[in-house]
């Protein structure tokens, strides 16, 4: 729990208009009720008090007749509230008495020391020890302040030992100092440029000049902060909901049958609801509403019926089948107790991002105060980034939840851990059938895929557009909206809700990217990128949208028949049947033969296969994964005998070649000898006619044992790099 004391100048300087119509007083009055507010939507328990310095009258508990004179305690020290907003828009204005900042910082501090120590409240006076001591002060310091040396060091050796921070909003800073005066830390400079509070042209005074010096000695001091108001507004600007602290999920992560790792899982991110509305009286907002609902039946009386006597019930065809609690209470699937057990590890291209689901993710560490546990995490955590895997899980969050499944990917950036996302099953997948998308491979490229021309225009527009150097703190403008809407009616429930602010409809139509893009450049790709009408598409018309894609033409048009019969129509199981566009590894045998069937996925399918063997010898554990990859390079050798074309015998040549290469030099060894031994060698002209390989190559590749390369080998090559020569 913090303490901050907020001290306002509000002597003559502050009063004065700048070019763009409005007062320093203005802009320090809405940066302090920014912060106030942002204190109340956060729910914080940080206590605020408020002073102004230079006021009319003199209230504070240092004033004497003739020392601390015009500085006033504005709100003691207390929790947020919209009192005290509506206090610094409504009762603060400017006068025509000056004051030292150095006493007002001197009054300010001895008053927040002596609430602290003033608390009797045991918890509330260890929660406040442990928290920070913020003195803020908004100002542009055009008054007169004392420079005595001795005194300053006094001054700033007091606050050092009563460990308050301050934080000088309105003077200057530089340019990589914090941005936000709330929460940050100090920037790395904290030099006070040579230029005038929030960059007006008007020259520093002769006051400005001697102030800053002094605060640029206690920046130093006390590794404190600077911030002009232009800054200070843009921090503040943004509202902060209620922070919430992630509760620990602690059951055990089971692996196999006799590993139990303890672990906390926390909620990483998740999507902020908004806040809810309660129902109340126009008359009396406070007084409390009750809701009673009553069940008629649809007769003529309109008999009233008892809450015993309706159950649920559920349609089935045009009768409703009743459900009384009990049945539905028992026909929930149940699990005896929480769990969170891994049910195998896979390699990380097999979750593809759009399996991503659920609504949150969560950070998997060891069980705090549990060294082993820790140690156990980690491990797991680094085996998963070296072999680029992930383990599948199986996570029932308490007895009476419903189970899940998710992957637990590996995290190292910032905090080593893992990270759980929840992924689909099966009745969670849809089933989307689209025509493939024309690519340089697909026969009709040249005439219906986009041209070089408009290839490069996108090109130019992704540049443009650029965002890879966002902030992180996107902030919900729906969210903003709503807080902004409810501090303007609680400081005034009659006002008319306000215009949105230039902070939110910045984020919401931010064209500092799209500006990039110039106007010649948009003209180009709107030229290159017409859209027209097309007059001629039919209802009948639509059924060509399948014309290049897998499913043949004839299985949408049954029309087209021969010799009195239907002929390549396909059935309903076919045209629901998956054509992949690459081997997998569930079944990567029966994929490589799907892809053979359609003319334009050959080549694809050969590479594709050859960069799955290759995965599966490197992601086998001893020998696991032999057996499914040997399986897998005899019928890729097969198909290619089979097919009998010069491009495709080359590709596999050349990836056995390669391959060999690979598993000489790095291992592992026994899968080579497995070759050996299976006889796996290459394709020549005796079974192939259109190889160029000869019969004396093909015995010499596995006589070769490594020592001695084959003249067609090539330089062995790292694991990313084997199938770039295809």
């Amino acid at each position: 729990m913090d303490i901050v004391g907020l001290l306002l100048d509000v002597g003559p300087s502050m009063g004065h208009e700048n070019e763009d119509g409005s007062s320093d007083l203005d802009k320090a009055k809405n940066i302090l009720s920014l912060f106030v507010q942002r204190k109340i939507f956060s729910q914080s328990d940080d206590r605020l008090c408020l002073f102004s310095y230079g006021s009319d009258a003199t209230a504070n508990e240092l004033a004497t007749d003739t020392d601390y004179q015009h500085i006033s305690m504005e709100m003691d020290l207390r929790p947020a509230d919209w009192e005290l907003c509506r206090h610094i828009q409504g009762e603060l204005e400017a006068t025509n008495h000056r004051a030292d900042f150095l006493d007002a910082l001197i009054v300010v501090s001895t008053y927040l020391m002596n609430q602290l120590n003033s608390i009797t409240d045991k918890k509330l006076k260890k929660k406040m020890d442990n928290g920070r001591r913020i003195i803020m002060i908004l100002s542009n310091m055009d008054n007169p302040v004392r420079s005595e040396s001795q005194e300053l060091k006094s001054i700033i050796q007091g606050l050092k030992e009563n460990q308050i921070e301050l934080h000088f909003v309105g003077l200057a800073s530089s340019q990589d100092s914090t941005t936000d005066p709330d929460t940050s830390q100090p920037g790395t400079s904290k030099d006070v440029p040579d230029r005038p509070p929030d960059g007006n042209a008007k020259p520093k005074t002769a006051n400005q000049s001697k102030s800053e010096s002094i605060v640029q000695q206690i920046v130093n001091e006390l590794d404190g902060c600077a911030y002009d108001f232009r800054e200070a507004l843009a921090a503040v600007s943004i509202f902060e909901g209620k922070k919430k602290n992630s509760m620990a999920w602690n059951p055990d992560l089971v692996i196999g049958s006799s590993v139990r790792i303890p672990i906390s899982g926390f909620k990483w991110v998740t999507r902020e609801a908004l806040p809810s509305f309660k129902k109340c009286s126009v008359r009396n907002p406070n007084e409390e509403i009750k809701r009673e609902y009553d069940t008629f039946l649809p007769d003529d009386t309109s008999t009233e019926v008892d809450k015993e006597d309706i159950i649920k019930g559920y349609r089935y065809g045009t009768d409703l089948v009743p459900f009384t609690a009990d049945d539905m209470a028992n026909m929930k699937y149940k699990c005896d107790v929480r769990e969170f057990s891994v049910i195998g590890f896979t390699s990380s291209s097999n979750i593809k991002r759009h399996y991503f689901a659920g609504k949150d993710t969560m950070l998997v560490l060891g069980r705090k105060n549990n060294q082993e546990a820790a140690v156990a995490v980690s491990a797991l955590t680094q085996a998963l980034q070296n072999t680029d895997s992930v383990a599948v899980v199986r996570k029932v969050y308490s007895a009476n939840s419903s189970p899940t499944i998710g992957a637990l990917m590996p995290v190292t950036d910032g905090v080593q851990g893992l990270c759980f996302v929840e992924l689909p099953f099966t009745e969670d997948m849809r089933e989307l059938e689209f025509p493939s998308l024309y690519t340089e491979e697909n026969a009709d490229a040249a005439e219906k895929g986009p041209t070089k021309e408009q290839l490069k225009a996108v090109d130019e527009l992704i540049d443009a557009m650029d965002m890879s150097a966002i902030p992180d703190d996107i902030a919900n403008p729906t969210l903003q909206r709503l807080f902004q809407v409810l501090a303007a009616k609680a400081a005034d429930e009659t006002c008319s809700l306000p215009e949105l602010s230039s902070a939110i409809s910045n984020a919401v139509n931010n064209t500092a990217y799209s500006s990039r893009w110039s106007d010649r450049e948009q003209e180009n790709f709107t030229q290159l990128y017409k859209l027209e009408k097309n007059e001629k598409l039919t209802k009948g018309g639509e059924n060509n949208l399948y014309k290049d894609s897998n499913v043949t033409d004839s299985a949408h048009n049954p029309a087209d028949k021969g010799d009195g019969e239907a002929t390549n129509l396909t059935s309903l199981r076919s045209l629901d049947e998956d054509i992949p566009t690459e081997v997998r590894s569930i079944a990567p045998v029966q994929d490589f033969k799907m892809m053979l069937k359609q003319p334009k996925l050959v080549v694809s399918a050969f590479k594709s296969m050859a960069e799955r063997i290759l995965q599966l010898v490197q992601d086998s554990i001893g020998e696991t994964l032999y057996n499914k990859a040997l399986e897998c390079l005899q019928t890729f050798r097969a198909e290619a005998v089979a097919e009998d074309d010069e491009e495709i015998l080359k590709i596999v040549n050349d990836f056995l070649l390669s391959m060999k290469a690979l598993l000489v030099t790095k291992g592992p060894a026994d899968f080579w000898l497995l070759l050996i031994k299976e006889s796996i060698t290459l394709i020549d002209s005796n079974e192939a006619s259109n190889s160029s390989i000869t019969s004396l190559e093909k015995d010499k590749f596995l006589e070769d044992k490594g020592g001695d390369k084959v003249e067609q080998e090539p330089v062995p090559m790292d694991d990313d790099d084997l199938l770039d020569m295809m």
